[in-house]
């Protein structure tokens, strides 16, 4: 894999982390009612949703080594 491999690898990963994360939000953001943006939570889901990814992508890893 070159680097611009890896730099559009990240990418699209990048932004399927945070579409899935904005989806989350929206879930958890209408089962608590609240109707405006709250950064602090949108943060911790984003948050979460990066370690998932990074564990995801290490259990590829490992599985291919």
């Amino acid at each position: 894999m070159t680097a611009n491999e890896g730099r559009v690898i990240h990418m699209v990963n990048r932004s399927v982390v945070m579409t899935s994360a904005w989806a989350r939000y929206r879930e958890i953001a209408a089962q608590m009612e609240i109707a405006r943006f709250d950064r602090r939570l949108f943060g911790r889901v984003l948050r979460m949703a990066w370690i998932n990814a990074r564990a995801a992508a290490a259990r590829v890893r490992a599985a291919y080594a």
